[in-house]
């Protein structure tokens, strides 16, 4: 089972023959939604505090 390390090197060759970069993708998938996560709960956060959240902490 080398698929790991294998396709990496197989990938940059076979990459020009139509088939995507997965790797890349499935990383820009999860920093992506990471962000999307990080940027919501931020917003979320920030408004609610202004409205409720210093009632609720102290």
């Amino acid at each position: 089972m080398l698929n790991e390390s294998g396709n990496q090197q197989l990938n940059s060759d076979s990459s020009t023959h139509g088939k995507p970069m997965i790797p890349w993708t499935i990383f820009l998938i999860v920093l992506g939604v990471i962000a999307f996560i990080f940027f919501t709960y931020e917003v979320v956060e920030r408004v609610w505090l202004d409205e409720v959240g210093m009632n609720v902490l102290h």
